[in-house]
């Protein structure tokens, strides 16, 4: 028996121009917020996972059109 995992997604309470991108010498990307700084998801997971997320991607395309968006509009 295969479970699907169910994602919620909640809307920010920040405003997405009230994020600015910053990217240290070493390519590792963060984003300054009003409630503190926080590193972007492609460091947190690596490359290291990108074959899960390609199979992720593919497994639940409506979700993974929304995720992306969401992600381009941040970058």
């Amino acid at each position: 028996m295969h479970m699907r995992k169910v994602f919620e997604h909640n809307q920010p309470e920040v405003a997405l121009q009230d994020i600015q991108a910053t990217t240290n010498p070493n390519g590792v990307r963060h984003y300054e917020t009003p409630t503190g700084t926080y590193p972007s998801v492609t460091t947190v997971v690596g490359w290291e996972k990108s074959q899960f997320f390609k199979e992720w991607r593919q497994k639940n395309p409506k979700e993974s059109k929304m995720v992306l968006r969401r992600g381009n509009l941040l970058h």
